[in-house]
């Protein structure tokens, strides 16, 4: 038995240092979620946080990318051919600070871009998406305020508006919001039956042991949520819709600590296994 302790002792302590990091940088793995009334477009992927801390104190998270997907949704019924209108919607994480957790509400810090564009496709059969219109996530307002040199947009806040050439003066604006941890609507939107109603979404940071501030602990989580109302002069129900987004993300163990905590735990079941046939 002494042997066995011996041996589960450095297993131990390789699982403390592999725990909670409280400085530096951490890795995550994570879904980036824009649900729109119509449809859900959700991608997987991985990344490192840098963080700051205090103490054990979860403060803020600076986030580079790790989540870039493609979707594409059919809007008509493919029975309506020869012509399908049809959304590509692509997306990407950028890059911006987040924080503070601490408090379990509205964030302090709370810009992250998410650039990317929806295109509308006019699809013919066998010419793929020849006629269409682009909707940017995130771009420069029409007008920039003095003092306000950045973009807005998903995950930023602020309105952009796009014209479009062809129908009556189409436009389409998008009014953005910036991420929170608390409770996001948009309101007076059309939902999926044509009334007008409200789109609402919530985040939050759950440590291990659901402590709101020791989320960055590996088996973290921290989901956070940003409202877009999108308008469009165009008729019901896609004259006001919402695009709502969420961002979840699950801190993971690096893995120079996996390999360390997999080597002990190999070693002690072969040191079971001796003693068990001895």
């Amino acid at each position: 038995m002494r042997r066995l302790w011996n041996l589960a002792a450095p297993v131990a302590l390789g699982a403390a240092s592999a725990g909670p990091a409280v400085a530096g940088t951490l890795e995550w793995a994570g879904t980036l979620r824009l649900d729109f009334w119509f449809h859900s477009i959700a991608t997987v992927g991985t990344g490192v946080a840098t963080v700051d801390s205090s103490g054990d104190v979860l403060r803020t998270l600076r986030l580079a990318g790790g989540l870039t997907g493609t979707t594409t949704i059919p809007l008509t019924d493919p029975d309506t051919l020869p012509t399908v209108v049809t959304l590509i919607a692509s997306h990407r994480l950028g890059t911006g600070t987040l924080g503070p957790f601490s408090a379990g509400g509205p964030l302090t810090q709370s810009v992250l871009p998410v650039p990317g564009t929806n295109r509308l496709c006019l699809f013919f059969p066998g010419t793929g998406c020849n006629f269409w219109s682009a909707i940017p996530l995130t771009g420069k307002p029409p007008v920039w305020p003095p003092g306000l040199p950045s973009p807005a947009g998903v995950g930023i806040g602020g309105k952009i508006t796009v014209g479009f050439s062809t129908g009556p003066g189409l436009t389409v604006s998008l009014y953005g919001a910036p991420w929170t941890l608390g409770a996001a609507s948009v309101t007076s939107v059309r939902t999926p039956n044509g009334v007008i109603g409200t789109v609402t979404a919530a985040g939050f940071a759950h440590g291990p042991a659901s402590a709101t501030a020791t989320a960055h602990r590996v088996g973290g989580v921290i989901q956070i949520v940003t409202p877009t109302l999108v308008v469009a002069n165009v008729d019901p129900p896609l004259d006001r819709t919402a695009l709502m987004g969420v961002l979840r993300l699950r801190f993971v163990p690096e893995p120079s600590a996996l390999l360390l905590l997999g080597a002990g735990a190999a070693s002690l079941a072969a040191l079971a296994r001796a003693r068990f046939r001895a």
